[in-house]
């Protein structure tokens, strides 16, 4: 398998202007290089109680289709104001990373995985703060989380 990833499976994230002309903006998510760990990835199976229900949804679809072991991802606002001001996102090409682009080991022709995240109809002059983790066994939110603040447009009060 090659490692190179396809920059056209991040859909409307892929190219410019990244959804900020049109006030659905799109971020990029990877990993971070951690030598030599291979995750050791949820399946519909074995999902933790504090995972957030949408992406068990989707796990739980995912899986009838593929087999395929995965890192999955959320995002979500920090709090229900944020959550709500936040609105719809879209993953790109889903929200996983696939776990055979693991373990990495110094490989000189490594691509680390991506994945973009569009936000659908983030509400306008409201500065939000998302909050995104990385959902495997043997991962630990505290270190594989990441939070910022989104804020876009301002709302015209004339």
């Amino acid at each position: 398998m090659s490692l190179n990833y396809d920059l056209s499976q991040l859909g409307p994230c892929g190219v410019p202007n990244y959804g900020y002309d049109t006030n659905t903006p799109c971020i990029i998510l990877k990993l971070n290089k951690i030598h030599k760990w291979i995750p050791d990835c949820y399946d519909s199976m074995t999902m933790p109680d504090n995972m957030p229900s949408r992406l068990q949804e989707v796990i739980e679809i995912t899986s009838l289709n593929s087999s395929e072991k995965r890192v999955w991802v959320s995002c979500d606002g920090l709090n229900p104001a944020d959550e709500e001001h936040m609105g719809e996102i879209q993953f790109y090409p889903d929200p996983s990373f696939k776990a055979s682009f693991f373990p990495f080991s110094g490989q000189d022709d490594y691509h680390t995985p991506l994945i973009a995240v569009q936000f659908l109809n983030p509400s306008l002059g409201i500065l939000t703060t998302v909050q995104c983790k990385a959902w495997a066994k043997n991962l630990k939110h505290e270190t594989t989380s990441a939070e910022f603040l989104l804020m876009i447009g301002f709302k015209d009060y004339g």
